[in-house]
């Protein structure tokens, strides 16, 4: 994730990078969606003393909902439970529970090219020896994605901050692999 400065207007760099690892527990059919469980992983390879990563390990469930509805358009939903312990703010120590939410309408192009615009949301918890925050940062992403031959997709989008909760404009990049 590319975020930016509010203070200078410029790009600050690259977040935490997140694994994520699914299984189809219900495939779609005529009158029902893919049901798909999974854990995520964030591993801290943002620079936290700059505000781009939490600085620890995380981790969580998700639920994703995966339906076409007409030929050609997808929509899909997701919930996810991410949790961190010790993270990182301002030289602080926080445990930082976050519930995140996300409903999107996907356009397939092309065989290989898919086009989508989500709404992203999220419930943030950051509790310290001080008290506890709240946040609920409101994104809305347009994107494009690309899938190769080998189950190999690739995808960008622009991250748009819809609230005061959110950063004003980033950029998303996802790489997935299905087997």
């Amino acid at each position: 994730e590319i975020e930016e400065d509010e203070a200078t207007g410029g790009d600050r760099g690259v977040g935490d990078v997140e694994f994520a690892l699914g299984y189809a527990l219900i495939e779609e059919g005529s009158g029902s969606p893919q049901l798909t469980a999974g854990l995520e992983i964030i591993a801290p390879t943002g620079d936290e003393d700059a505000g781009l990563g939490a600085g620890a390990w995380g981790w969580g469930p998700f639920l994703a909902l995966s339906k076409q509805v007409v030929p050609k358009w997808y929509l899909h939903a997701n919930l996810a439970l991410q949790m961190t312990n010790d993270a990182e703010e301002g030289g602080e120590k926080k445990d930082e529970r976050e519930l995140e939410y996300a409903i999107a309408a996907v356009y397939q192009a092309t065989d290989a090219v898919e086009l989508m615009l989500e709404l992203v949301g999220a419930y943030e918890r950051e509790e310290d020896d001080e008290g506890t925050e709240h946040s609920h940062p409101l994104l809305l992403a347009p994107g494009i994605k690309y899938a190769f031959d080998n189950e190999l997709e690739v995808g960008a989008a622009l991250a748009i901050g819809l609230n005061d909760d959110s950063f004003d404009m980033g950029g998303l990049v996802k790489l997935q692999y299905e087997f």
